[in-house]
């Protein structure tokens, strides 16, 4: 009755996934410097390694996908990860949201659990938090008693 291709594998293709959580597709494999000319002030990051850019010369891989997110203003606005999850603790309260599932660059098997991003000029803050389920259910209801209390 049709054609499902949704089970055969793109090959000769590059992903990207932009800050915005939109995935463009190319034609690779491409080296890194063929897509950043078009993007000025971005950098293009392998997935679990969001603090350290590609190289210029380095090849995209077909079949990999990639991110592309805006470099640092200051390189040394968070210099450890002690710094990170000093600055995590004094943000309150914490909010979720599922616009940010999409910008999850860290592998978390690879190193911490938190991550935040640099601010893309408006003054927010994206702080990436992986926690259990547990946890999950204790901010949540956490917010349901906020709201309860705002309610009445």
């Amino acid at each position: 009755m049709g054609n499902c291709m949704a089970g055969v594998e793109r090959i000769n293709v590059v992903r990207i996934m932009m800050d915005s959580g939109r995935i463009i597709e190319l034609k690779g494999p491409l080296q890194v410097r063929a897509l950043i000319n078009d993007f000025p002030g971005y950098a293009i990051f392998r997935r679990g390694s969001a603090t350290s850019p590609l190289m210029d010369h380095e090849q995209l891989e077909s079949g990999r996908l990639y991110y592309l997110l805006p470099m640092a203003r200051e390189q040394s606005e968070f210099p450890n990860s002690e710094a990170i999850e000093e600055f995590a603790t004094r943000m309150t309260p914490l909010r979720l949201s599922t616009e940010t599932s999409s910008e999850l660059v860290m592998n978390t098997t690879m190193g911490s659990s938190l991550e935040v991003l640099p601010s893309p000029g408006n003054g927010v803050w994206r702080v990436k938090l992986v926690i259990s389920s547990d946890q999950l259910a204790e901010v949540l209801s956490e917010q349901l008693e906020e709201c309860d209390v705002c309610v009445d």
